[in-house]
């Protein structure tokens, strides 16, 4: 292995090059040639449409013109008033968007009406409604579509297959791979990356050697798979053997090695590949860069990193690019605060990455204030005390507020978010301290956020927030009321926040008056979302008639966030014959929802209808609906720990179960129950498993 100082030496005198050495490699000729040799190797034949009428022409246009802007249940309806389309176009666009926002409901309309109508979609647009299925996860519809063609292709096979890999079927997809009449590279590297994700080397190597017995490990796309199948399940040796045997290898098959490379913890190899990858005349995507930042900040090479983002400037990075955000973590994690905020300032919408990235880079937020080359304004203060909640530091929190009193900025939403982290937290002195602050500064407060002064304490309330205490008298000072008194007129938005405040809060009269009076006193229309809230406020607290009435007269029809409401009520309260026909009507909408198998199945149980159970548990078989484990996180000196219920892989599992038995028995001492009422086990089963989680 070659000594830091070597490899790093070498990395800069690369890196510092004014000629960059991927000029020759990436040429619009050379671009033109790849995509050329792609495209003419291409054996499927292209589709042929209907050449349509001006009226349907007219029509097309219309729906094309509502999926421009994104109008996707407009543009279904009109899709729908038309009782027969001429061309395949319409139904790829239609499907493509439905793919794009994974809306399974509209998908379905859109095959219903290819059913209903005269048109042959054929395979393309066969392919297009199955791709549509795999994409939204409604597998069973996918397959019983799969098994209906009358024609396939090797587009067909593959695109079930990718769609069982990539949702962890590995079962599933074998199946189906072993049924294929024909394969292409695509269909092996599916089936890699189903052995990737599993992390199943054997299953790997078995693959592996089949694709050495057809001679396919020609194929860069094919051999990129299996370098990350062997990385992931850490036979890196063996990755390493793959990798300097690929013939042609590209940016992806580099920048996987050189991946697999860090994930091990062996940085000075990655950077070593690196510096030959540099050599080679490929030019590294932002992926690869992302990874050598992230090494940089890992092991403080703050010189390495500064050159990196040298040559990513003299390339002409997007500073918006995904690396970005790793190179605001290298310059924090390195200490350069200058350097970060100069990087962070650009991004025009920092995503949650980057505000981790800035926030846990800096031990106290005045390294961050202090030190900052410009000023800050509103986005930024309200998004650093949002950032500081989002991470639960509570001491970063009271660092910020230290300087947001002696700086602050005039804008009421980073002094209302300050103070709800304070309300949560039941500080009502520093509720009341930054209430005064904003008095003295004369900063306006707006419309959906709203103090109110009970009994010498003041209290805070904020659209979308909930974090306060139950309290009756508060009430009576809502943030109604208070727009009311000011003269401002309140708006669905508004009325969207109450009707949420009353729900969480168990107001069901309070929150019946608000709804009632959005038409009668104001004049607004209701929304799908004020419905949705007062159908789950009034099943809450089991009065379910009268949620019943007002489904029925509703002008629009409800949607799944109604329905799943109504069905949590039913599960608070046993109602197993309505719970039925709600679960109906959400098996229509999304079938592959577990959530409402197992909300009804608890349902059942929680009333000793265990037949009930097993008819449910074998629906969720036949239609192949996987419940998801239940997955929770960790972030210990800035490094995520991430745990699956009936996960053991991580390295100190064994202490963290005895610990957990030990934090679990001192609960039973104090008196704390295991509630088993919704959980679908046997009794003694229940108890273990729960000793590990909090009561519902």
């Amino acid at each position: 292995m070659k000594p830091r100082s070597l490899i790093l030496r070498t990395l800069y005198d690369c890196l510092a090059r004014r000629c960059s050495p991927f000029s020759s490699s990436c040429s619009p000729k050379s671009h033109f040639n790849k995509a050329k040799h792609f495209i003419g190797s291409s054996n499927q034949e292209e589709p042929r449409f209907i050449v349509p009428s001006n009226k349907d022409k007219k029509f097309e246009d219309s729906v094309q013109h509502l999926c421009q802007q994104k109008r996707l249940r407009d543009a279904v309806q009109l899709l729908e008033s038309q009782a027969r389309v001429s061309s395949a176009g319409i139904y790829i666009t239609l499907l493509q968007l439905c793919i794009e926002n994974k809306a399974l409901h509209e998908g379905k309309r859109v095959h219903a009406h290819i059913r209903g109508s005269s048109f042959v979609p054929g395979t393309f647009v066969s392919n297009k409604i199955l791709e549509m299925y795999c994409k939204c996860g409604s597998f069973s519809d996918a397959q019983t579509l799969f098994d209906e063609m009358g024609e396939r292709d090797l587009c067909s096979w593959n695109t079930l297959i990718s769609g069982y890999s990539n949702m962890g079927m590995v079962v599933e997809a074998r199946r189906l791979f072993d049924q294929m009449p024909n394969r292409d590279n695509f269909s092996w590297t599916a089936m890699i990356s189903a052995s990737a994700a599993l992390q199943s080397l054997r299953l790997g190597k078995e693959i592996h050697g089949h694709i050495i017995r057809i001679k396919l490990d020609s194929d860069a796309a094919v051999w990129s798979a299996l370098l990350d199948v062997y990385g992931k399940c850490g036979s890196l040796s063996e990755a390493r053997y793959i990798f300097d045997r690929t013939l042609g290898k590209d940016v992806v098959s580099w920048t996987t090695m050189i991946d697999r490379y860090f994930g091990d913890g062996r940085w000075e190899e990655g950077l070593s590949l690196f510096s030959e990858f540099l050599n080679s005349g490929i030019r590294p995507n932002e992926f690869t860069y992302a990874g050598v930042l992230n090494a940089c900040a890992s092991h403080t090479i703050d010189g390495l990193g500064r050159q990196v983002h040298g040559n990513m400037i003299r390339l002409g990075f997007d500073p918006y690019s995904f690396a970005a955000s790793a190179l605001v973590h290298m310059y924090a994690k390195c200490g350069s605060v200058d350097r970060a905020l100069s990087v962070f300032k650009w991004l025009p919408r920092p995503d949650l990455v980057s505000w981790t990235s800035l926030i846990i880079g800096f031990k106290e937020a005045e390294n961050i204030i202090k030190k900052m080359p410009m000023k800050p304004d509103k986005f930024l203060w309200a998004s650093l005390i949002g950032g500081c909640r989002i991470h639960g530091n509570y001491e970063l929190v009271e660092k910020v507020a230290e300087t947001l009193f002696e700086i602050g900025p005039e804008n009421a939403a980073t002094y209302v978010t300050l103070a709800n982290i304070y309300a949560s937290s039941g500080k009502w002195s520093e509720v009341a301290k930054v209430r005064k602050l904003m008095d003295e500064r004369r900063v306006v407060n707006k419309p959906g956020i709203s103090w109110i002064n009970v009994k010498s304490k003041v209290h805070v309330f904020m659209v979308g927030d909930q974090s306060h205490p139950k309290s009756e008298e508060i009430f009576e000072f809502l943030l109604f009321e208070q727009l009311l008194e000011s003269g401002d007129k309140p708006d669905h938005i508004t009325f969207v926040g109450d009707l949420s405040a009353c729900t969480h809060a168990g107001f069901v009269d309070k929150g019946l008056e608000y709804f009632y009076s959005i038409e009668e006193k104001h004049g607004l229309s209701h929304t799908a979302d004020h419905y949705a809230y007062v159908i789950d406020l009034l099943s809450r607290s089991g009065r379910f008639k009268e949620a019943e009435n007002i489904i029925k007269k509703m002008p629009m029809q409800p949607d799944k966030f109604l329905w799943a409401s109504l069905l949590g009520g039913c599960r608070i309260h046993g109602n197993y014959e309505l719970a039925e026909k709600v679960a109906e009507t959400l098996f229509e909408i999304e079938p592959e929802n577990a959530a409402t198998y197992v909300t009804l199945a608890n349902i059942y149980a929680s009333s000793g209808k265990w037949s009930e159970v097993a008819k449910v548990r074998k629906l969720m078989d036949e239609r192949r609906v996987v419940k998801k484990p239940g997955i929770s996180w960790i972030n210990v000196k800035s490094k995520v720990h991430v745990f699956m219920v009936g996960d053991q892989s991580h390295p100190k599992s064994e202490e963290i179960f005895e610990f957990l038995v030990k934090v679990s028995q001192r609960m039973l001492e104090k008196g704390y129950i295991p509630s088993t009422n919704y959980v679908l086990h046997d009794e003694v089963q229940k108890e273990q498993n729960l000793s590990f989680q909090n009561s519902p």
